[in-house]
């Protein structure tokens, strides 16, 4: 049984090692993958739009943007305030 565990440490690290080293230049048939891939995800947003939960997240996150661009702004009239008041 040891020689087993073994053996399948060995398989599968020169399986891993095998994976890492293959060729850097992309053939024609990976290149057309990463173009079908590219446009699996317009697609699936087209035929899948966002739920309730997605649509409340995004006004969540729109909503804490401005809260703080509106802090940033008041930020700095204080700081020009301040810059007035001492010069």
């Amino acid at each position: 049984m040891k020689n087993f565990g073994l053996s399948a440490a060995l398989l599968l690290l020169a399986a891993t090692l095998m994976g890492t080293t293959g060729c850097s230049k992309k053939g024609p048939a990976e290149k057309l993958g990463e173009k079908i891939d590219g446009t699996k995800d317009p697609i699936h947003d087209a035929l899948e739009p966002d739920g309730i939960g997605e649509k409340a997240g995004k006004k969540i996150d729109k909503a804490g943007r401005n809260i703080d661009n509106s802090v940033d702004k008041a930020g700095n009239k204080i700081d020009r305030s301040i810059d007035r008041a001492t010069h």
